[in-house]
């Protein structure tokens, strides 16, 4: 079973993935993440352990692990294009639009505060960096 969200502070992205793919209760996660894995790597033998992601093609082996994983998030941000800008949330085609989108943008900010959050902080996602 995955740590709860307090000791999730304490652990890299990396142990929680990891917690979640190996969880006994969560199979479903891991298959999807070995499909995952399987169109990304589509030659290679993928294999998993409590502590790395092997990928293995013919002669060459390497492994994802805690020290390479935020390299791989950037890698697959950059490929499935899921970083996102903040500034191109919102793309206006006039003033008007240019001021309604602003207005939008100072109610979500104003949202965020109340709950103690900043707009940069909003969108958290372990499989991006």
């Amino acid at each position: 079973m995955p740590p709860d969200k307090v000791d999730l502070e304490n652990q890299s992205n990396f142990d929680i993935f990891m917690s979640v793919i190996n969880s006994k209760a969560q199979i479903k996660h891991k298959n999807d993440a070995l499909m995952v894995l399987t169109l990304l790597f589509p030659d290679a033998k993928i294999k998993l352990d409590k502590k790395n992601i092997f990928i293995e093609l013919d002669d060459f082996c390497t492994s994802i692990n805690n020290k390479n994983f935020s390299s791989f998030q950037s890698i697959l941000s950059q490929i499935f294009c899921v970083k996102r800008d903040a500034e191109s949330e919102f793309n206006p085609a006039d003033e008007m639009a240019k001021r309604i989108a602003d207005k939008i943008k100072a109610k979500k900010q104003k949202m965020l505060e109340t709950k103690g959050k900043s707009i940069e902080n909003n969108n958290i996602d372990i499989y991006s960096e």
